[in-house]
């Protein structure tokens, strides 16, 4: 199969999204006064993650991606961040909507197919049974371990390298990718 990949329209929303991040880190960075939670939320909603970019990336890196996101939405070079981003961020608003289905239980048989068709809806590529449960079960009870895994298997490249591409460490891991 091959790997999903963003558009010029999904790229322009990338780097709109990376600016959003830049405002908030200088924000963050250089005055007592921070981000409403609704315009924390708002923006988590729609990409689900960044706060967690908000949180490791630094200034630079951030707006080093925004141009990079933009340039490559107008027909520049893509870099592999830019597709594991857009996947991750589509693929977490998938988990978290079959999570809120679920909540702490096991999917009925009945409703199985019925999440499978949602969560594909939701992030817009292929998804099985497989994903449903490991969302209902995840490894080290960490949603976001599913999705990384899942990201590994679209983009044949080890869980933890986009991890580790995406979200550099600022302190170790509370759990391993293996």
């Amino acid at each position: 199969m091959e790997p999903p990949c963003p558009d010029a329209a999904d790229l322009l929303e990338l780097a709109e999204k990376y600016q959003a991040l830049a405002g908030l880190r200088a924000q963050r960075d250089g005055s007592t006064t921070q981000a409403s939670r609704a315009t924390l939320r708002a923006l988590a909603d729609r990409h689900p993650g960044c706060l967690r970019e908000l949180d490791t990336l630094g200034p630079v890196e951030i707006d080093r991606r925004a141009q990079a996101a933009r340039a490559a939405a107008a027909g520049g070079p893509r870099e592999p961040w830019m597709a594991w981003i857009w996947a991750y961020h589509r693929l977490m608003r998938a988990t978290l909507a079959v999570k809120r289905a679920i909540g702490r239980g096991q999917p009925r048989a009945d409703e199985l197919q019925a999440l499978v068709n949602e969560a594909r809806r939701i992030a817009g590529f292929a998804l099985d049974t497989g994903f449903v449960l490991a969302v209902a079960s995840p490894p080290q009870r960490r949603i976001g371990v599913v999705v990384l895994h899942l990201l590994a298997e679209l983009f044949a490249t080890p869980a933890a390298a986009i991890a580790q591409n995406l979200f550099p460490p600022r302190r170790p891991s509370p759990y391993t990718l293996g």
